[in-house]
């Protein structure tokens, strides 16, 4: 394990492996951990860069803020009988369905309506002995895909599902790194 002193708080802090982590989903199962062999495309977001310039303005243009674009996060894991996979797949065809119904995007659905379809997932890295390390919230997500591996015959290994998240943003929960909400420590 790698021991670096944080200059800021004079404390030692260990760098988190990306081997172990958990996801939650606390509005569609409450108090339930899923494991995942990958998570991919945890993104703060890339702002776009607009250039404005004038006839008047030096010789190069200002740059200002644009748009962000958060890319969609993949979970693969092995297949498995269990809740977790039913739900996650209830929770598509939800979407998929209202979709397809009314014709319209999630973004126009009323507020009770986006209670249904849209849902905060949480991602919690953790150090070896299941302290939890960092934590994030991909903001207002919604599943766009379900997708099994190939079948092979022939084949050895786990057949494995991926499911595709689009979210409105990530953010980072306030914790510290034995799982201790800041604020409720130091009023944050």
């Amino acid at each position: 394990m790698v021991i670096q002193v944080d200059v800021l708080q004079g404390v030692q802090s260990p760098r988190l492996g990306n081997f172990k982590y958990l996801v939650k989903i606390p509005d569609l199962l409450p108090g339930i951990g899923m494991g995942f062999s990958k998570i991919s495309g945890l993104s703060f977001g890339d702002v776009n860069s607009i250039e404005y310039r004038e006839g008047t303005d030096v010789d190069t243009p200002s740059k200002h803020p644009g748009l962000t674009n958060y890319p969609d996060v993949t979970f693969e894991r092995g297949v498995a009988f269990d809740l977790v996979g039913q739900f996650l797949e209830e929770w598509h065809s939800l979407t998929s369905a209202r979709v397809l119904s009314k014709g319209m995007s999630i973004d126009y659905a009323t507020g009770a309506e986006r209670a249904i379809y849209l849902k905060n997932v949480e991602v919690y890295a953790q150090h070896r002995g299941s302290l939890l390390g960092r934590a994030l919230r991909l903001n207002d997500a919604w599943v766009r895909n379900i997708e099994l591996a190939d079948l092979d015959a022939t084949g050895d290994d786990i057949l494995i599902e991926t499911f595709t998240l689009v979210h409105h943003g990530m953010t980072r929960m306030k914790t510290d790194m034995f799982g201790v909400s800041l604020s409720s420590v130091v009023g944050i």
